[in-house]
């Protein structure tokens, strides 16, 4: 998940953005707010 993670950081602004917010959730073992923000995310 981490390495998820950090490519998504690498992608843009507003990737960089998100991947902090879900390095945060991971820091703090929050799996459900991830999985809760995750399937917010558009399906492109």
């Amino acid at each position: 998940m981490n390495a998820l993670i950090g490519q998504l950081a690498e992608t843009g602004d507003e990737q960089h953005a998100l991947a902090v917010h879900l390095q945060q959730m991971m820091g703090r073992y929050d799996l459900m707010g991830v999985r809760a923000v995750v399937e917010e995310l558009p399906i492109t």
